[in-house]
């Protein structure tokens, strides 16, 4: 994987410290764990950042589904960071799922061949019936040695909201160097016209006051990227790929009215009927569950009162008007008129 990531309602922050059970009990949702600090008055070893593997992980009791992972080495030894979102929601929900993401970061270092749990971020955006947009922020997570001191500082941004407007979403920036945690919080900047932009907030806590000056400067430009970032339509890379994997270049079509849907990468191409023009939809939100996959979409225009919601599932379906089959069945939803139809072979 690339050495860059990718993730307003229920916030459960959680710090890499030791905490005793009473600590605990002042906070249900805390669960932290404390890096151990090595020696550092040994040589500075040079950083060695080296492509992550899934199957690195195997084994490793993690909740979710890895999304994105780092393995490095510095003065205290082979270190792996592994990324994992778990996202629940309610079968029953017509339209937008009804969702919740959970984001989690593993932090192990390699002792005697076997990977061995240093910490623990978790965080969760849950209780969403629109746009689930909580995520990790795959530009953002880096592995650098700023100070030079052979000790690598892990850096990652996330991102939580639930909107079905153009609103801002909050983001996190968190850094580390062993035991020692930076923050930057604040939320993504939003255009709303000539005239009106919202969000652009950031507070650098004081932790950087204390740090080598690097850090501060660095954490902050990471910052102000990830607020410019185009967020408003961005499903998680990890997600879009299997689909793409499957659906890329498939024709949906339906009967009366003949409407069709043509998948390309990140869009698609709707005609409602014969004659009709043919407009773009971006994909804004993509769940993955079990046999099928469900997507919203948005005219480029941004008019989201014509909003798509499709579900495209592993289904023999026929077109109710001859008795070809077909692999895929395909639900349609547009300002409250559902459609059905049928997805072709490639």
């Amino acid at each position: 994987m690339k050495n860059s990531i990718i993730v307003t309602a229920v916030f459960l922050l959680l710090f890499w410290s030791c905490s005793s059970p009473e600590e605990n009990k002042k906070n249900d949702n805390a669960d932290s764990l404390k890096t151990e600090t090595q020696n550092t008055e040994t040589q500075a070893v040079e950083l060695s950042v080296s492509d992550f593997k899934v199957e690195m992980a195997a084994g490793l009791k993690l909740d979710g589904e890895i999304v994105h992972g780092e393995t490095w080495t510095d003065n205290r030894g082979e270190n792996m960071l592994v990324f994992t979102e778990k996202q629940t929601y309610d079968d029953e929900v017509e339209g937008p799922a009804f969702s919740e993401y959970a984001l989690h970061v593993y932090h192990y270092i390699k002792n005697v061949g076997k990977y061995e749990l240093q910490g623990e971020e978790k965080d969760a955006q849950g209780d969403c019936g629109f746009e689930n947009r909580a995520r990790f922020m795959e530009e953002a997570v880096t592995i650098t040695d700023l100070d030079k001191n052979g000790h690598a500082e892990m850096t990652f941004v996330y991102r939580l909201g639930c909107s079905s407007e153009a609103s801002p979403d909050d983001l996190r920036l968190i850094m580390y160097e062993n035991d020692k945690k930076f923050t930057i919080s604040g939320n993504t900047n939003v255009r709303i016209n000539a005239n009106l932009e919202l969000g652009g907030e950031m507070k650098t806590s004081a932790d950087f006051d204390n740090a080598p000056k690097e850090f501060k400067t660095y954490a902050e430009k990471i910052m102000t990227e990830q607020q410019n970032h185009n967020l408003w339509w961005n499903p998680r890379l990890f997600v879009m790929q299997r689909f793409l994997k499957e659906h890329l270049n498939r024709t949906l079509i339906g009967t009366e009215p003949f409407w069709d849907i043509k998948i390309h990468d990140g869009y698609l191409i709707y005609t409602s009927n014969i004659g009709e023009p043919k407009i773009r939809y971006n994909i804004a939100e993509l769940i993955e569950h079990e046999n099928e996959y469900r997507l919203d979409a948005i005219p480029e225009d941004n008019d989201r009162r014509l909003s798509l919601y499709l579900t495209i599932e592993k289904k023999e379906c026929n077109d109710g008007m001859s008795d070809k089959k077909f692999p895929y069945s395909v639900k349609l939803s547009q300002q409250g008129n559902e459609r059905h139809g049928c997805g072709k072979q490639k």
